[in-house]
């Protein structure tokens, strides 16, 4: 496992360590495998190997971005309970009787649970790391959450973003959307650089993407994107969690 970990590091692979002893590898287009000091690993290590050197082949000429893969790490692994605007979400009755489109689901492993003990009728989980079959997207929800995606894409991918949010969320329904704000990204990240509207940081072995929100700009960004209406509904410190109803929008494709 040590011999491999730093070349899984470079290539934006994410390592952890669980409590019974063995460790989770996520590498790129979703795969996953698992190590135990016990087993070895769940698939031959020469296939982990040759999947290992196409990704730093790739990496090398230029074709993989590790902050493609590293994003994945902004979605935290909620090792006991889901993420606060989940919480809050369910706490207030918003998905209760709903069918809900979690995008961008990353590591929140109790928030469809979670959602679903509040009364959501279905949670459909969509993210391109961990869940990334995107026919879900062809389907239409009456509540889209989306936590902690946004702030962690630039310009371009956000916006493809948005308009998934604006072509899954049903007409009469509602998308609930989280970012984080500027104080955490200025004071929590080591930023090496600037990109396009937010920063480059690096926390670990290689560079990625963070971008700040005050409110007043998120909700714009939303309108603009999407256009509709656009409120906060709560804050959490400085991230800020809003509610997108739709109207018409430039983002919306016919279904």
């Amino acid at each position: 496992m040590t011999r491999l970990s730093e070349t899984m590091k470079r290539v934006g692979w994410i390592i952890q360590r669980q409590e019974n002893g063995s460790w989770t590898v996520q590498a790129s287009k979703a795969r996953n495998y698992v190590f135990s000091p016990q087993t070895g690993w769940s698939v031959p290590l020469q296939e982990i190997e040759r999947v290992l050197q196409e990704d730093v082949k790739a990496l090398e000429s230029g074709n993989l971005d590790p902050s493609r893969t590293l994003s994945r790490t902004t979605a935290l692994d909620h090792t006991k309970h889901p993420s606060r605007p989940v919480v809050w979400i369910c706490k207030n009755g918003l998905v209760a009787g709903k069918r809900v489109l979690h995008l961008g689901t990353g590591l929140d492993r109790f928030a469809g649970k979670t959602m679903l003990n509040a009364g959501a009728v279905s949670v459909t989980d969509y993210d391109p790391n961990f869940f990334p079959d995107r026919s879900v997207l062809g389907k239409i929800y009456d509540v889209v959450v989306c936590n902690y995606v946004l702030n962690v894409l630039p310009p371009v991918e956000r916006k493809l973003v948005y308009t998934d949010i604006a072509t899954c969320t049903a007409p009469c329904g509602r998308a609930y959307l989280c970012v984080q704000g500027k104080w955490p990204v200025l004071n929590r990240h080591r930023i090496v650089g600037t990109f396009e509207d937010g920063y480059v940081v690096q926390d670990g072995p290689s560079p990625h993407f963070r971008k700040g929100y005050d409110s007043a700009e998120f909700l714009a960004e939303i309108i603009s994107a999407m256009g509709g209406k656009a409120r906060v509904l709560c804050m959490f410190y400085s991230n800020t969690l809003a509610q997108w109803i739709p109207g018409f929008s430039t983002a919306r494709r016919d279904t």
